[in-house]
């Protein structure tokens, strides 16, 4: 994902989590704020209102979300449904 949220990103945030603007702007600048969580946030949020308002297939609405914010489909789904990232992955060996 991208990593620095915008200033009209960040009013969106501010609206869902019910925190001042200017906080999570200065938070942003402080290097405080955990851009990945954030636009992880603002993800799940517009696909909840997307799934409610629109007639389209949730896939479709993925692919759509994943061309809004430059990221692959899968890391969508992973913000949508709190996948795991396979990060700990390690392969078995043969004895």
């Amino acid at each position: 994902m991208k990593n620095i949220l915008s200033d009209k990103e960040i009013i969106t945030l501010s609206s869902i989590v019910n925190i001042f603007p200017d906080i999570l702007i200065f938070l942003s600048k402080q290097n405080l704020l955990n851009h990945y969580q954030a636009r992880e946030i603002l993800i799940k949020d517009e696909y909840k209102a997307l799934v409610n308002e629109s007639n389209q297939s949730k896939g479709k609405l993925m692919e759509s979300l994943a061309k809004k914010y430059k990221v692959s489909v899968s890391s969508i789904e992973i913000a949508i449904y709190n996948k795991s990232k396979n990060k700990n992955y390690k392969k078995k060996k043969h004895e």
